[in-house]
């Protein structure tokens, strides 16, 4: 009991967290500043998915930033385990560029890893693919393995696709299984495209 209380207070802080930390600055990845400003008209952006694994809830929560919606989160939480899964949905920022792409993935790992950082996690392990050798094409997965002082392991993986949207899908448990079976229901879970917004690289 102690070690799911100890897992869900250091990644509460990413779960609650209403802070733009995925708005990773596309200029710092070299992205044309006219490409990385350009503002996507406000819309909502669906998205299409299984029923959530049987003992888990969803919560939508938008995500703001100086008073603005900039995205939305669907936290997909069990009942008192310490599996989670947080899906961001990015809508301010065109991400149809590659370097922009790049930007937006090393922000979204980024922002995991400091949360989980900031509640006395470090990172022993991960496993990033090179983002410069990417044509994100397809889904990336990003593997780490996080543990504090406890001796509490944290297994995450990040599921990250773009449309002119960024989606990132967050994957936490302490049991790799877990993060395994959550994997494959995660994988059905794909934006409500049409002709104009289609999952080009």
């Amino acid at each position: 009991m102690q070690t799911t209380r100890l897992v869900q207070t250091a990644f509460a802080g990413y779960l609650l967290s209403i802070a733009p930390s995925f708005l990773h600055d596309a200029n710092a990845a070299g992205a044309d500043e006219t490409v990385a400003k350009k503002t996507v008209a406000e819309q909502t952006v669906l998205l299409s998915m299984p029923e959530p694994p049987e003992g888990y809830t969803v919560t939508k929560r938008p995500v703001e930033a100086d008073g603005k919606p900039v995205g939305y989160r669907i936290l997909v939480l069990p009942e008192g385990a310490g599996s989670n899964v947080v899906i961001t949905v990015e809508t301010s920022i065109d991400r149809s560029t590659k370097a922009a792409r790049i930007a937006a993935t090393k922000g979204y790992i980024n922002g995991l890893f400091e949360a989980l950082r900031a509640g006395g996690f470090n990172r022993v392990k991960d496993a990033i693919p090179d983002l410069e050798q990417t044509n994100f094409a397809e889904t990336l997965q990003a593997d780490a393995t996080f543990a504090n002082s406890a001796g509490v392991t944290l297994h995450t993986r990040q599921l990250i696709f773009f449309t002119k949207h960024g989606f990132s899908i967050q994957i936490a448990s302490k049991e790799m299984q877990d993060v395994e079976s959550l994997t494959q229901w995660a994988k059905h879970v794909r934006p409500a495209v049409s002709a104009a917004d289609s999952l080009k690289p």
